[in-house]
């Protein structure tokens, strides 16, 4: 005789990277995470601090007042994202989540992926919003982007959209007879 004892398989603790900007995206998807997120689970809370570098002058411009104002600006990106990633920080906090936090540098969608990778992440969260025909076009977006070249699974929280209802046409029911 064989007996087999089947027990409980261990929770599996999920990594999860959270990307926060302050935007209304960010909040939603933010929002959603907590909703999913078990106390056993890790998660890593990023803010992508990007640069502004590119300036496109033309007439008789101060060379050193238009970098001095690049900086100033840099700086108050720089000091919004800690701010943002220190908020959502104690709001795990205060549930009891395990947490970490970081202020990424360079590019948004490329830290995203190498921070998830750096941080062995299991799932990355976060938030996409509208953007125009001109901007698909012209710009892969975030949620894109990580969705195509993260090592993990992504998740991507839609901000609220609605068509019109003249347009939207509902789906027919089949019954399905018992016979």
């Amino acid at each position: 005789f064989f007996f087999f004892f089947f027990t409980k398989a261990p929770h599996l603790i999920m990594r999860i990277l959270i990307a926060v900007d302050g935007s209304t995206s960010s909040l939603k998807a933010f929002n959603f995470m907590l909703d999913i997120v078990k106390k056993e689970d890790e998660v890593v809370v990023l803010g992508v601090a990007e640069k502004t570098s590119q300036t496109y002058m033309a007439g008789p411009f101060d060379t050193m007042e238009v970098i001095a104002a690049i900086h100033q600006i840099n700086e108050s990106i720089r000091k919004k994202i800690i701010a943002e990633v220190k908020t959502r920080g104690l709001e795990l906090t205060k549930r009891g989540i395990k947490h970490s936090c970081f202020l990424g540098k360079g590019f948004a969608k490329d830290t995203i992926c190498e921070e998830a990778e750096r941080h062995k992440i299991d799932l990355i969260i976060l938030g996409r919003s509208e953007s125009s025909g001109f901007r698909r076009v012209a710009h892969e977006s975030h949620s894109t982007y990580v969705l195509h070249n993260s090592h993990c699974n992504v998740l991507v929280i839609k901000e609220e959209y609605e068509a019109p209802h003249d347009e939207q046409e509902k789906a027919e029911q089949i019954l399905v007879d018992n016979e």
